[in-house]
């Protein structure tokens, strides 16, 4: 079993708790929203943080006013081991193991605390029949199953987890005597546990309400989806030194998997602090098909908001590329976040577009540009492309990213044949072309209100500078671009050429095509 930890507070103004550590980082400081709240005017709002990494556990000072010190002395960040004092303010917390282990073998004639497969409970839970119970049990088995039906038919209506968190709490104050109700949903990224809602007696707990269960409990029930029923803390022996029940009073306890059609997604634990009463087998069986319930409520939420995230996503995509490189970027494969990388550019444009629209006239320009466009966008798809942008009468393109095929420069060149093909086939105009390959910054690249898909960098500078070279009917292509194709396709020496913006001649290559 993983060795967990807590802090013992040893001296100050909140002497004698325990805080497990729960969630990480694990901060310290005034403020409530801290995972430890210290009201010492010494302490900072937020003072330091305990943090875990790789198995290992470190405190981080935040810049506090009076400063954190371990052993007695002033740390900015350092490592912490079972036994180290930590003072914050006028408290001294001390870094303690919680090894105590609840999850024995439990002898069948102990009463006092449950442990069970949840899916045991909830086979038993469908397969239960009502002959012969007594009145006072089918009254009880009827009223656990009305309180399902309504759970049930609720949760279905829902599309925020928010409410169906509230739902689950309502419903469990609603049919379970528990005086304090707390969920914890997993973080997935981070690999921790979150509180996502806290209950004590039918209101919204403030945040100093803090869950005092060890991290080992609720992560043993979660990771071998196990029903935990502590029905009398005081009479089982396995409580008698864990201070996170006793300090706190804690009387009677469970803890239940939010045990889903495709994973566990949490847990649910309640408790009863001071009262005579105890939880009973009935209740664990109430509360564990309720998890159920709750997760697969959940796990249908999180899965609409995939589907809706992802179709927002393609049709974002699809503006700027194929559907086979938005399908390969969906699952993964491609990448939209900004990296350098090689590429070829296409960048094309029709010659005499100034005369031919005056000519036109506004509307019929519009028709024209508008096929030119589709001519561009059909066949860069086609050749698993993205389109990067229509200036005017010009377009630029992009091979290579963010899906990364190894012919990608020999694509672009097929491209820019088709295209010319296609342009010749319509009879209305010629197009110049200029291609270059090299590195460039790709990716959504913009402000924080507007973002677009786009490379930037010399290599793109080239290519625009290639294609007004170009004459019409023509592809031309630079010196990186000829090494990747030569022998592939026909090309013959445009010669050294000098280009605008550079300061030095470069070779230029002009693509045969019939």
């Amino acid at each position: 079993m993983p060795e967990t930890f807590k802090l013992n507070i040893t001296s100050g103004e909140r002497k004698g708790e325990t805080h497990p550590l729960l969630n990480f980082p694990f901060r310290i400081g005034r403020a409530a929203d801290n995972d430890l709240v210290l009201e010492d005017k010494r302490v900072s709002r937020y003072h330091s943080e305990i943090y875990l990494i790789n198995g290992e556990y470190s405190i981080k000072d935040l810049g506090s006013q009076n400063g954190t010190w371990v052993n007695g002395v002033k740390i900015t960040s350092t490592g912490i081991k079972t036994g180290n004092t930590i003072i914050v303010g006028g408290n001294t917390l001390l870094f303690d193991s919680e090894e105590k282990n609840i999850f024995v073998e439990v002898d069948t004639s102990d009463l006092h605390t449950i442990i069970k497969p949840a899916k045991d409970i909830l086979m038993g839970t469908i397969e239960e029949k009502d002959d012969g119970f007594s009145p006072d049990i089918l009254r009880k088995r009827t009223a656990m199953l009305s309180a399902l039906y309504q759970i049930s038919r609720d949760i279905l209506k829902e599309s925020e987890i928010d409410s169906i968190l509230n739902l689950t709490a309502n419903t469990i104050l609603g049919n379970i005597k528990a005086e304090r109700v707390y969920i914890l949903l997993k973080d997935e990224e981070l690999g921790s546990i979150k509180i996502a809602l806290a209950r004590d007696a039918g209101k919204i707990s403030g945040k100093e309400d803090k869950l005092m269960l060890s991290r080992t409990v609720i992560n043993r029930v979660m990771d071998e989806e196990i029903s935990l029923l502590v029905a009398d803390a005081k009479r089982d022996s396995r409580f008698s030194e864990s201070e996170s029940i006793f300090m706190y009073g804690i009387r009677s306890a469970m803890c239940v998997p939010l045990l889903g059609a495709e994973r566990v997604t949490g847990a649910i634990y309640v408790d009863i602090l001071n009262s005579d009463r105890q939880f009973t087998h009935d209740e664990l069986h109430l509360l564990t098909t309720v998890g159920n319930i709750s997760a697969i409520g959940i796990e249908q939420t999180n899965l609409r908001d995939k589907m809706l995230k992802e179709r927002e996503a393609r049709q974002s995509l699809m503006r700027y590329h194929s559907p086979q490189v938005v399908e390969e970027i969906i699952k993964g494969k491609g990448t939209c976040e900004v990296t350098e990388r090689m590429i070829t550019v296409l960048f094309t444009d029709i010659k005499g577009f100034t005369r031919l629209s005056e000519e036109l006239g506004p509307l019929e320009t519009a028709r024209l540009l508008n096929k030119f466009f589709d001519i561009i966008t059909d066949v860069v798809f086609r050749y698993k492309g993205s389109i990067d942008k229509f200036i005017g009468d010009a377009a630029m393109a992009i091979f290579g990213a963010p899906f990364h095929d190894t012919d990608y420069t020999e694509m672009t060149i097929k491209a820019a044949i088709d295209i010319q093909k296609e342009i010749k086939k319509l009879n209305k105009f010629e197009v110049r072309i200029g291609i270059n390959t090299g590195s460039a910054v790709i990716g959504n690249i913009g402000s924080s209100k507007r973002v677009e898909y786009t490379a930037i960098g010399d290599t793109i500078n080239i290519a625009s500078r290639l294609e007004k070279m170009a004459a019409e009917g023509s592809i031309y292509i630079g010196e990186a671009t000829y090494e990747q194709i030569k022998g592939i396709f026909k090309t013959r020496s445009i010669g050294m050429q000098k280009i605008k913006g550079k300061t030095m001649e470069v070779g230029i290559y002009e693509v045969i095509y019939e």
